[in-house]
């Protein structure tokens, strides 16, 4: 259960010297109906090192907050703190932003999420999996569509996932689908789509593949986005890689939030053998130094969050740690151009054939040729084209195609072909 607050901060320029520097915040709370009936006031506080604090109750109207907090002076490390209380004046939701940067003439986007202060228990949350993710092709025309399909578990029964796409350009006919379709954009080069599969605890994993794209001072606005949620005393906590090799390293971070507002500290562990970067902070580094026992998710990082006074509080996230880390996706070379000097050739007769190709990630290629009859000169090739001339036969087995083909491997072992047919050559006699 969440509850999502939206403000949107205008900070309008004056034509006077007075309010030159400082601006005005419009206020728009979105509270869905499960909730509305609890949240009675919502108060919005900007401040900051340089200017008295300024709040504002926001109105209701219908379901929805709103209203305005003015005079909001430009600058940067500006801070903003919202809080929800029911009818009896009980703070029942708060949060906070800060190192906020009020820009000229300009709108900043400020996420906040406010925390539900009450205190749940621990949480135990494994990241999900991705099984598999097959792509109709790794190369595409400017404009054109490549399907998506991808496959993804998650270790916790009951789990249920949600899905997103995203990429560097183009555009999916569904971004929260496992199944999808991509339309690139019109200008070529390589483009980089990216697969996330969230649990519900907000642990998530990705899967990122590249596609190749072929030719065929003064006062500022600040616009706030605020989000209530439901959560334990241990409120996040994430890794940003999931998945990893013995030697890598993750980061982890915690969100932690105290009800009597006491001063946390934090101590982090793991049940697998690694090194620890940072472990009485909120954000840890870790790095496994052997591979544990069992297979996915076999390692799991716990932190102890203390308030000093004897409360305490645990969450763990579990990570899968391999041998190695996932094989990188690499492209096959493209053959661009291409000569021949003649589609048919009689007995004897000296033929010449040239190809022209290009490796989209710049790894060195190789060319070599091949014919079922005829013999073939000595090619030759340079980095990006090959030359080779081919001898026709006195005759041919008839019913079997003339073919003269050369194929092209690039560094990564991937390889392009391209066959040239020959005609005219009379059938041999028995």
């Amino acid at each position: 259960m969440h509850l999502l607050l939206a403000l949107t901060l205008a900070l309008l320029a004056g034509c006077s010297a007075s309010s030159s520097d400082t601006g005005s915040t419009q206020l728009a709370v979105s509270v869905p109906q499960a909730l509305a009936a609890s949240i009675t006031r919502v108060s919005v506080t900007s401040s900051a090192a340089d200017f008295p604090s300024v709040s504002v109750d926001l109105a209701s109207s219908n379901g929805a907050w709103g209203g305005v907090l003015g005079n909001i002076p430009a600058g940067a490390n500006r801070s903003f703190l919202a809080q929800a209380f029911d009818t009896s004046g009980t703070l029942l939701f708060q949060g906070s932003a800060s190192g906020v940067s009020i820009v000229a003439n300009q709108t900043a986007l400020v996420a906040i999420t406010l925390q539900q202060v009450d205190a749940p228990p621990p949480f135990l949350n494994a990241a999900p999996l991705i099984d598999s993710l097959v792509t109709s092709s790794t190369s595409v025309a400017a404009g054109g569509s490549l399907s998506l399909i991808a496959a993804a578990h998650d270790p916790n029964p009951g789990d249920t996932l949600t899905y997103a796409w995203s990429s560097t350009a183009g555009a999916f006919s569904s971004a929260s689908s496992a199944s999808t379709s991509w339309t690139a954009p019109a200008s070529t080069g390589l483009q980089t789509l990216t697969f996330t599969v969230t649990d519900p605890g907000g642990l998530s994993t990705l899967f990122s593949l590249t596609i190749n794209v072929l030719s065929g001072g003064g006062q500022g606005d600040a616009q706030l986005s605020i989000a209530f949620n439901s959560s334990p005393r241990v409120a996040a906590l994430t890794a940003t890689a999931s998945q990893l090799a013995v030697g890598q390293t993750t980061s982890v971070s915690v969100s932690a939030s105290d009800l009597d507002g006491d001063g946390l500290s934090y101590a982090w562990s793991a049940s697998c053998e690694g090194a620890w970067t940072h472990a009485s902070s909120s954000s840890a580094q870790f790095t496994p130094s052997a591979l544990p026992a069992g297979s996915c998710n076999n390692c799991e990082l716990t932190v102890a969050v203390s308030d000093g006074r004897g409360g305490q509080t645990t969450g763990t996230v579990a990570l899968c740690v391999a041998n190695t880390s996932p094989a990188p996706n690499h492209l096959p070379p493209l053959i661009i151009h291409t000569y021949r000097s003649s589609d048919s050739a009689s007995a004897a007769q000296v033929l010449t054939y040239e190809v022209v190709a290009n490796d989209p990630e710049g790894s060195a290629l190789t060319f070599s040729w091949a014919a079922n009859t005829g013999s073939l000169g000595a090619p030759a090739s340079g980095p990006s084209n090959s030359r080779i001339t081919w001898t026709a036969p006195s005759c041919v087995t008839g019913g079997t195609p003339t073919l003269i083909t050369t194929t092209v491997t690039n560094a990564f072992n991937q390889t392009a072909t391209q066959s040239f047919a020959v005609t005219g050559l009379s059938s041999c006699t028995p």
